[in-house]
């Protein structure tokens, strides 16, 4: 089990990105499709009412500070601020200061499920815009 997590570890570290780069599902590391996949789930199972991840691309975009800022409040609402001051959101924000971030967030595009409220708080306490993958449809 060690092993494994070694190599997942050194797999995330050679994800580069940066706004406007374009993927295929099958160029995106393993963390990132789970992602994906999680946030096109329309119910609780993944089926053929889904979209295929294979037959979309991923646009990474940055979500500007107030935006994300808005988005957080309709998700958390009062609970923002206990949110913000959690131990766990604070070493994660000091981190990705340190380290920068590995991956990108999904921010819930097209009524999609969103991924990386983590990452999200964390940015969102420091005052930056968010990396985000976009889901790009064939056909549109």
């Amino acid at each position: 089990m060690k092993t494994k997590f070694i190599n997942f570890i050194k797999e995330s570290k050679s994800f580069t990105y940066k706004v406007g780069d374009v993927f295929t599902y099958d160029e995106l590391p393993r963390e990132v499709k789970k992602d994906v996949v999680t946030a096109l789930i329309t119910d609780e199972v993944f089926d053929e009412t889904d979209p295929d991840p294979d037959e979309l691309k991923y646009e990474i975009v940055l979500i500007p500070y107030d935006e994300l800022m808005e988005w957080l409040d309709n998700v958390y609402g009062a609970e923002l601020n206990d949110m913000l001051d959690d131990d766990y959101i604070i070493e994660l924000s000091e981190d990705i200061k340190e380290n920068g971030l590995k991956y990108p967030i999904i921010f819930g595009y097209d009524n999609y499920r969103s991924e990386g409220h983590h990452r999200a708080l964390a940015f969102a306490l420091l005052e930056k815009p968010i990396p985000s993958i976009k889901f790009i449809y064939p056909n549109k």
